[in-house]
């Protein structure tokens, strides 16, 4: 939906030949994952630690590798993903672009 921050996909399972059980109220579930490959280039790039403990909002604090793998999106790049590595690396340049005046070169 354009303005939404959530990505909406339908998915339809066939499950006619019984693999799948199916009764009404169940809920199925979708986690995504990024590739360790690319988690892998991420944290060269970033230059952070993979062990790091991060706390995602939830209370529950988990090494940043899985974090990155398991929790957050890294295929594109978002404010709130600038504002992540800006908080872990106390990049100037960054700090610059996420100030509110700076919208245009952030956008570019």
């Amino acid at each position: 939906m354009p303005g939404s921050e959530k990505e909406v996909r339908q998915f339809s399972f066939d499950t006619r030949d019984g693999e799948l059980a199916y009764d009404a109220g169940d809920a199925l579930g979708v986690w995504p994952a990024n590739s360790p490959a690319l988690v892998a280039e991420w944290l060269a790039l970033t230059g952070l630690d993979p062990d790091e403990a991060v706390d995602l909002g939830d209370g529950m604090p988990l090494p940043l590798e899985e974090a990155l793998r398991t929790r957050l999106d890294i295929s594109r790049i978002t404010t709130d993903l600038l504002k992540f590595v800006t908080e872990r690396t106390a990049n100037h340049d960054l700090k610059r672009l996420l100030r509110p005046d700076n919208k245009d070169a952030l956008a570019q």
